[in-house]
């Protein structure tokens, strides 16, 4: 984070859902499933009272949720999915008109809707395509005397990376729409591996006017290692600013919004895989019809381009 900002008038709520792996350990059996990111930006001045009206849904279904814990093996927590799986009838129907309830508020509010989503056969297809080109690049060199470590390092990429870097661009994008002076994102929860991508991500978004790429080739007749170093600069008419979207700070699940970006998730998440395996994930079309449409931040523009994060 740049030293002097000034403070964030906006607050982000993002949740996570679907598929969370390493692009190469994913299955052919798998190119259906989904990795989403939703984000809920509140601005900070209705934060109190977007929370307090939230506030009785939530402390609603935690009775619930406790009430059916004391008789029950298997604990539920506070997470939507896990109400509308139980047993429990009373519980579901709570938290089918909590959800209900939640969407109308956003919509009385005009919050607006962010998300990300990446199939995961369109990442594993891409992956499968850059190792064969690395794999090939490996064995030609094997006829040389020279090495590039690098090209025998498997890709540790998780499938989120590109999904929050796309979240990113969306949310900053609005950000700026909208003349935030900053961002605070507030996650409810978060694995060590997720958190290491989004600051992995951030970083790149921190300074996207110097990038500096580093290939070392071994001579292994001679034992010599050159160091080939390309740097690039990128030149606008105005300069680049680094992200508006800052740390992630960890809320627990405590917090009613952090609640709230659950369902919203939760049903984004539910809408996008009902829709055709071949289905772009990013595009109008794929928000039609569903209850927060309207809300959701996405070009309506009728357009043939399709964005990266979907193509093949």
């Amino acid at each position: 984070m740049l030293e002097n900002q000034p403070e964030a008038d906006t607050a982000t709520f993002i949740d996570d859902g679907g598929i969370h792996a390493l692009i190469r350990n994913l299955k052919p059996q798998q190119d259906h499933e989904i990795a989403l990111l939703c984000a809920l930006p509140v601005p900070k001045r209705h934060l109190t009272l977007f929370r307090s009206e939230i506030q009785p849904l939530y402390e609603e279904l935690k009775r619930l949720v406790d009430e059916t814990n004391k008789f029950s093996r298997n604990k539920i927590k506070m997470h939507i999915t896990d109400m509308f799986s139980t047993e429990d009838s009373k519980l579901r129907e709570a938290a089918d008109n909590a959800r209900g309830k939640i969407f109308s508020l956003i919509a009385k509010h005009q919050g607006a809707i962010v998300y990300s989503a990446r199939r995961a056969g369109v990442a594993r297809k891409e992956f499968e395509r850059a190792d064969r080109d690395r794999r090939e690049a490996l064995s030609r060199l094997k006829t040389t005397q020279n090495r590039v470590p690098e090209l025998g390092r498997i890709s540790q990429e998780n499938i989120l990376e590109r999904a929050m870097k796309y979240l990113i661009a969306k949310l900053d994008m609005l950000l700026r729409h909208q003349s935030s002076s900053g961002n605070e994102l507030y996650f409810d929860e978060i694995d060590p591996s997720a958190l290491n991508v989004y600051r992995k991500v951030k970083s790149e978004f921190d300074d996207v006017t110097h990038e500096k790429f580093s290939v070392s080739v071994r001579n292994i007749s001679t034992g010599e290692t050159v160091i080939k170093t390309l740097n690039v600069s990128i030149e606008t008419e105005q300069p680049i600013q680094d992200t508006l979207v800052r740390d992630i700070q960890i809320r627990g699940k405590e917090d009613p919004l952090i609640f709230a970006v659950d369902v919203v998730a939760n049903s984004l998440w539910r809408h996008l895989s009902s829709l055709p395996s071949d289905a772009h994930l990013n595009v109008f079309e794929s928000v039609k019809g569903w209850d927060l449409e309207h809300f959701t931040m996405i070009d309506r523009r009728p357009s043939a381009l399709v964005p990266l994060i979907d193509q093949l």
